[in-house]
């Protein structure tokens, strides 16, 4: 049975790729995909967004689910297109009916890790939140309702569709994560300090100790102390799809958050396969976390 299982996986797979990489060749990728630039207040600066829109967008009435794709540290949105082939993805997917029409929003975030950092310096939590998620319902024809909100991250973005997620379940359906940086607690304490100072100086603080870089700041957006009893049932009613390589450095940490989600009965599709932290893996988990994630999105 289990064998049978896994072929059928393989299959699909297989299937799903053949898809992607003959169909555009074929018909040729008819998604539009625009760079535009967001006055933040929150933020006071200028942030740049990519936004895929289904091919018809503009010459139909239709309402469409939004899927917010969240970059890696030292990335950009625009990776999602250039490096894993969103815009060819989605294209291929919905025309062979697998993925209803959807728009894609993929916001620069710098280094950010998409929460408000420790001293308030940068909002970013507040601006994705309370400023550009709402701009976005407001200017895109976006159908209404949580569940037709969807979070995707890989890497720094992977942590940041996970705490965000957690933190604000009313807002978001589903949550797809790719080699997620939802490091634990011994993972934080055990990097070097050259380390710590590059990827989260700036996000939750210097720390002149490793035990001191396990403040209020880390804990509060840390998915093994923002769980709990209290919240479970909020976060039972969101799709979470985890996807991380096992040669991945960062493969424990996909593994811790796997077993919280079940010691809580948050019910989610963990799926470990061979890979490193990098496009090759992270075009392909695109892909997988689409075809995951579509049944829950209600077509137009």
């Amino acid at each position: 049975m289990k064998l049978r299982r896994y072929f059928s996986i393989i299959t699909r797979t297989t299937i799903v790729l053949l898809v992607i990489f003959t169909f555009p060749q074929i018909a040729g990728a008819q998604v539009k995909i625009e760079s535009h630039i967001f006055k933040s207040t929150v933020l006071d600066k200028k942030v740049r967004y990519i936004v895929c829109l289904p091919e018809n967008y503009y010459d139909s009435e239709n309402l469409y689910p939004v899927i917010f794709m969240l970059h890696g540290f030292d990335g950009e949105g625009s990776n999602w297109i250039q490096l894993a082939h969103a815009g060819r993805t989605v294209d291929s997917l919905e025309k062979t009916g697998v993925l209803p029409p959807v728009i894609l929003i993929m916001p620069d975030a710098g280094n950010s890790y998409y929460i408000n950092n420790y001293d308030h310096s940068l909002r970013y939590e507040d601006f994705l939140i309370n400023e550009f998620l709402p701009f976005v319902n407001s200017a895109y024809r976006v159908k209404p309702g949580k569940d037709n909100h969807v979070l995707m991250g890989l890497s720094m973005g992977g942590y940041g569709a996970v705490v965000l997620g957690i933190k604000h379940p009313d807002h978001f359906g589903s949550v797809a994560a790719f080699s997620a940086a939802v490091r634990t607690d011994s993972m934080m304490k055990n990097l070097s300090d050259v380390r710590y100072n590059l990827l989260f100086k700036n996000v939750f603080g210097p720390a002149p100790t490793h035990e001191a870089r396990l403040t209020q700041q880390w804990k509060e957006n840390s998915p093994y102390y923002l769980v709990s009893n209290a919240n479970a049932p909020d976060l039972r009613q969101i799709h979470w799809y985890i996807e991380c390589g096992t040669e991945d450095s960062l493969f424990p940490a996909s593994q811790a958050l796997d077993q919280l989600f079940s010691r809580y009965y948050i019910g989610h599709k963990f799926v470990a396969r061979p890979g490193e932290h990098n496009w090759n893996f992270w075009h392909d988990a695109t892909i997988h976390g689409l075809v995951y994630l579509a049944p829950f999105l209600s077509i137009p």
